[in-house]
């Protein structure tokens, strides 16, 4: 069954689920061992919106509000011990708080006839500003947001009444997982 493109303009989503679980666990032979925990959820109404254009070009986006925890705990020989934890609205660590996104929607350049769904927020990582050199592990084999943040779908996918949007993954001692459910709200 064929779904018949809509006519052009603006349709109205809202985001009525957002959840987010990242891990990352290393551990090496010279007595390195670090773990980071991410969490996060939708915090506040949020809404987003698919802009359908003639000949067949879209867009998307819209903020997400949400609210969570990161928390790291790295031990070293050197010697060395950084832990600790940051919710959303911390000043203290606020790189690595969870805060609201932008979730975006566009024609994948690199797959033509597909859509490139994204967002850029806060996932495990045993690499921040915050840790010492007697913390830091390097972390560029940690996978990046092409891997954990990103999400190639058809477009059609875009106009169902309830889009699921899941980002999932395991890699290099990884794993992320996160939901976005948008509601088609109905014009009045």
């Amino acid at each position: 069954m064929l779904i018949a493109p809509p006519p052009p303009g603006p349709v109205d989503f809202q985001v009525v689920k957002v959840t987010h679980e990242s891990r990352i666990e290393r551990s090496s032979a010279d007595g390195y061992h670090g773990v980071s925990t991410t969490t996060w959820k939708l915090s506040r109404a949020s809404r987003f919106r698919m802009n359908w254009m003639a000949g067949g070009l879209y867009s998307g986006s819209g903020r997400i509000n949400v609210k969570g925890t990161y928390a790291i705990d790295v031990t070293t020989p050197f010697p060395g011990h950084c832990a600790f934890t940051a919710a959303t609205g911390d000043t203290t660590y606020p790189i690595v708080a969870p805060a609201p996104f932008d979730l975006t929607v566009a024609p994948n350049a690199r797959r033509p006839g597909h859509a490139l769904v994204g967002f850029v927020a806060v996932r495990a990582t045993l690499t921040n500003a915050y840790l010492g050199t007697e913390c830091s592990h390097g972390g560029g084999d940690e996978p990046g947001w092409e891997e954990t943040e990103t999400l190639d779908v058809a477009p059609a996918k875009l106009r169902a009444r309830r889009v699921t949007l899941r980002f999932a993954g395991t890699e290099a001692g990884a794993t992320w997982r996160t939901v976005i459910v948008l509601q088609r709200k109905d014009k009045r």
